[in-house]
């Protein structure tokens, strides 16, 4: 049986506060999405998603800033520029994070509209 190596350190009460539940997304390498591994934890599932055009805005600062949620909107401002609409209803955030070194950047994501009218 084939699997994927993959932790990720949750620390309620850190970034996150008291929470019951976290959703971590990861992209499923190419050579197991046809028969992805089962997980080893009866807690995690693997949930598909169809594909969708996906826009992003790096970030280097954090979730606190005053100009995080200012990232949404420059990237709604670029994309508005080029006549494409996002999707309204989600915003997708993607942190990256050396553990034990802390925040390295943060990503600003909108959906096409696109995406969701098929």
């Amino acid at each position: 049986s084939s699997g994927i190596n993959a932790e990720w350190p949750l620390r309620p009460g850190d970034e996150f506060g008291q929470v019951e539940r976290a959703e971590i997304g990861m992209l499923i390498p190419s050579e197991y999405q046809s028969n992805p591994p089962a997980s080893t934890y009866d807690e995690v599932r693997i949930e598909k998603w169809d594909e969708m055009k996906v826009y992003v805005r790096a970030y280097g600062g954090y979730r606190d800033d005053a100009e995080y949620q200012q990232q949404f909107d420059l990237l709604k401002l670029a994309l508005d520029k080029q006549n494409i609409v996002p999707y309204p209803h989600m915003k997708i955030v993607v942190g990256y994070t050396y553990y034990r070194y802390g925040r390295q950047r943060l990503e600003a994501m909108l959906v096409d509209n696109d995406s969701f009218s098929a």
